[in-house]
C-alpha cells in the first residue's frame, strides 16, 4: 500500500511541475540504448522476448525477474571511442520480492567549448568602435579566433534502474523505476521516471506492451529548469522456432513504437508530431551454447552479435553499424554475464 501511495505522489508531482518547464525527447536516452551487448545486437527488440538478458527489463519491465539470475558487466565504446559507457546488472530481494537492478555510467570528456573564441570586433579588428560587423556573432573579415580562449568541458551521467513484477488484469506485468544524475559542464540535474509493461502468451509466442516515462519523466536542473519527457508506447511480439533435424533454435522478435511528441526521422509513418517506428531482432542458438544475433533498431541502425555460453558464464559481443551520413564511426559492445556462485567457487578452489 505504501508503494502505491508513493507512486501516486511522485506521478502527481511530475505532472504539476512540468508546467514551469519544457518537453524534451532525449533526456533518458541512456536507458534506451544501454542494455548490454545482446540487446544492442538484437536491435533492442525485446518488448516480448527476454532471452535472459538484462537489457530486456529496460524495454519491458514485465519480464520475469529471477532471484538467482546471472550478473552482467558491460562495456560500450560508441562513436569511435568518444563515448564510453559501463553497466552492471544484478538481481536482489526485498521482503521476498525479486528486483532487477541495472546501474549505468556514461562519460564524455574534453568536449570543446568555442563560445568565447570569436573576437567579434568588426571589420576594423578593434573592440568598442561599433563598426560594421561588431557583435554580430559572425566571423567577418578582419576578425579572428583566439585560440587561448578555447575551453573544454565534460558530460557525465549516472543512472539506476529497478524493475519488479506485479499482476495487472490477471496478466504478468511489471513496474520499472529509474533515477538519473546528469552532469553537464558546471551544471547538474536530477531526474526520476517510471516504466510500465505487460506480457501475454498468445499461441506459441508472446505479446508485450510497454509504456515508458509514465505518466511523464522529469529532470530538474540546478538552475531551476525542468525537462519533461512525454510517454512512448511500444508493442512487441516474439516467437521461438525449434528445428527438428538440427540442434538449432531461432527466436524472432518484432517491435513497434508510437511517438506522441517530436517524431524521429526514422519513423516509418507519421502525422504531425506523432510517429511510428519499428525494430526487429533474430537470434539463432546452436546447441544452447553459441548464439548468433542480428537486429535493426527503431533508429534504423543495423547490428549483429555473437554470444558464447559456458554454463554459468557467458560472453557477448555486438557490433553496431552506423549510417554513413553520420561519419561518427562504428560502435562496439562487450558484455560478460556470470553467476556469483561461480565466482565464489573459483575463489574457494584456489584457496584449497
Amino acid at each position: 500500500m505504501k508503494i502505491k501511495v508513493l507512486f501516486a505522489l511522485i506521478a502527481l508531482l511530475l505532472n504539476t511541475s512540468f508546467a514551469n518547464g519544457y518537453w524534451v525527447k532525449y533526456g533518458w536516452e541512456i536507458f534506451n540504448t544501454g542494455g548490454g551487448s545482446p540487446s544492442i545486437a538484437l536491435g533492442n527488440a525485446l518488448g516480448a522476448y527476454h532471452g535472459e538478458y538484462s537489457g530486456a527489463y529496460l524495454v519491458n519491465p514485465a519480464h520475469q525477474v529471477q532471484a538467482k539470475s546471472l550478473w552482467t558487466l558491460s562495456h560500450q565504446s560508441r562513436f569511435a571511442g568518444m563515448i564510453n559507457r559501463e553497466m552492471i546488472a544484478f538481481p536482489f530481494q526485498i521482503q521476498n520480492r525479486n528486483i532487477q537492478s541495472i546501474l549505468f555510467y556514461e562519460g564524455i570528456g574534453q568536449i570543446p567549448d568555442t563560445r568565447d573564441m570569436l573576437l567579434d570586433w568588426g571589420l576594423d579588428g578593434q573592440f568598442g568602435t561599433n563598426d560594421l560587423g561588431e557583435g554580430n556573432g559572425v566571423l567577418d573579415e578582419g576578425e579572428r579566433l583566439a585560440r587561448d580562449n578555447l575551453a573544454y568541458f565534460g558530460q557525465y551521467q549516472f543512472g539506476a534502474y529497478f524493475s519488479t513484477n506485479v499482476k495487472l488484469f490477471q496478466e504478468d506485468a511489471g513496474i520499472g523505476f529509474k533515477l538519473l544524475f546528469h552532469q553537464l559542464g558546471e551544471h547538474s540535474g536530477l531526474g526520476i521516471g517510471f516504466n510500465l509493461g505487460i506480457l501475454k502468451k498468445i499461441g506459441k509466442g508472446n505479446l508485450g506492451l510497454a509504456i515508458k516515462d509514465f505518466p511523464s519523466s522529469g529532470i530538474i536542473w540546478d538552475n531551476g529548469t525542468i525537462e519533461g519527457t512525454i510517454p512512448t508506447v511500444s508493442l512487441g511480439y516474439a516467437r521461438p522456432f525449434q528445428m527438428t533435424q538440427f540442434p538449432v533454435k531461432i527466436n524472432i522478435s518484432l517491435g513497434s513504437h508510437f511517438e506522441f511528441y517530436d517524431r524521429a526521422l526514422s519513423s516509418i509513418f507519421g502525422i504531425g508530431n506523432q510517429g511510428l517506428s519499428f525494430d526487429a531482432g533474430a537470434e539463432v542458438i546452436f546447441r544452447d551454447k553459441i548464439k548468433f544475433q542480428f537486429g535493426q533498431s527503431k533508429d534504423g541502425f543495423i547490428s549483429s552479435g555473437l554470444g558464447l555460453d559456458f554454463n554459468r558464464l557467458s560472453i557477448h559481443y555486438a557490433f553496431l553499424l552506423t549510417q554513413p551520413a553520420t561519419q561518427l564511426g562504428n560502435n562496439h559492445y562487450l558484455s560478460i554475464s556470470f553467476h556469483p556462485d561461480w565466482i565464489s567457487e573459483k575463489i574457494m578452489s584456489k584457496d584449497k
